[in-house]
C-alpha cells in the first residue's frame, strides 16, 4: 500500500509528543504487514494481524490459558476483527497465532511439528507468521500504553508470495530453520553481523522479516547495531538512559514469562 492510501494513525493525534521517525517507523511497518511476504499474500498477513488483535479477547484461548496443559483441545477461535479477510485463514493458522499471543511461555516443539504436519503451514511460512504477529502486536502495544484506539488495518496489496528461500539455512536446535552468520548469501548480507543473538536469527528464513523487525526495533527501542552501548541514551536519541530501557525491557519480559 503506498503512503498516500494510508489510513489514518491514532498517533498522528496522540497528546504525548512522539518522535517523527517512531510515528514514521508505524506506518512503514502496517506497509509492510500489507504487502505480500515469501509464503503470505498481502490479504492473508493483514488477517493474520487481524487474528492477532482477536486473540486477546478470544474465550476458546481463556479456556486454554486456564487448563493445567496448553495442549487441550479447544473450540473454534472466535475471528471477530475482520472476519472476511481471517476466512482465507485455515483454523490451525488461527490457532498458531492466538498461541503465539496468548501463551508464548507455553509454546513447546510438539506444537510446531503439530502444525508442520497439519500441512496448513510449512516452517518458513511459521516464520513469516511470527514476523507478521510480532509486528502487529508491537504495534498494538504502543496504543495501549498511550491510552489511544488501535490503528486501522492497512489495506492489502496485491501480488504473490515470491516465495523466495534465502542460501544458507540450516537446522540447528531451533524449531524452524535459520542462516548461520557464517552462511549469509551476498543478498543477505545486511540481516546481521557475527556474532549475532539467536533472537535477531530466528526468523532468518524469511530475510525481510528479519530487515522489518530491525526496523520497528530501531524506531521503537534502538537500533541493532547500537545494541552494544550500553551507556548511551541521548547518544541513541533517547530520553532515558540505556540503564533506564533495560529495566522496562526487563520488567516486560518478566511480565510475559519471555522464556528467550
Amino acid at each position: 500500500m503506498t503512503d498516500d492510501r494510508a489510513p489514518a494513525d491514532p498517533l498522528r493525534d496522540s497528546e504525548l509528543p512522539l518522535r517523527d521517525d517512531l510515528v514514521a517507523g508505524h506506518a512503514a511497518a502496517w506497509r509492510h504487514v500489507a504487502r505480500s511476504g515469501a509464503w503470505w499474500n498481502g490479504v492473508e498477513r493483514v488477517a493474520i494481524a487481524a487474528a492477532t488483535r482477536d486473540a486477546w479477547s478470544c474465550a476458546a484461548c481463556d479456556r486454554r490459558a486456564a487448563a493445567l496443559s496448553p495442549e487441550i483441545e479447544v473450540s473454534e477461535h472466535g475471528r471477530g476483527v475482520a472476519p472476511e479477510l481471517q476466512a482465507h485463514l485455515a483454523e490451525p493458522v488461527v490457532d498458531a497465532v492466538h498461541r503465539l499471543v496468548r501463551e508464548p511461555a507455553r509454546l513447546s516443539r510438539r506444537c510446531s511439528e503439530r502444525l508442520f504436519a497439519s500441512g496448513a503451514v510449512s516452517p518458513a511460512a511459521y516464520a513469516e507468521l511470527v514476523g507478521v504477529v510480532t509486528q502487529a502486536v508491537s504495534l498494538d502495544a504502543l496504543h495501549l500504553a498511550l491510552g489511544i484506539g488501535p490503528a486501522p488495518l492497512p489495506e492489502p496489496e496485491g501480488g504473490e508470495p515470491s516465495q523466495y528461500e534465502p542460501q544458507g539455512l540450516a537446522w540447528e536446535d531451533a524449531w524452524v530453520p535459520m542462516i548461520l552468520p557464517a552462511n549469509l548469501g551476498e543478498a543477505e548480507r545486511d540481516l546481521y553481523g557475527d556474532p549475532t543473538g539467536n533472537v535477531v536469527r530466528a526468523l532468518s528464513a524469511v530475510p525481510d522479516e528479519v530487515r522489518a523487525m530491525k526496523a520497528l526495533s530501531a524506531a521503537q527501542y534502538i537500533a541493532i547495531e547500537q545494541m552494544r552501548d550500553y551507556v548511551g541514551g541521548e547518544r541513541v536519541g533517547r530520553a532515558i538512559s540505556r540503564a533506564q530501557m533495560e529495566l522496562v525491557a526487563g520488567r516486560i519480559s518478566a511480565l510475559h514469562e519471555c522464556f528467550y
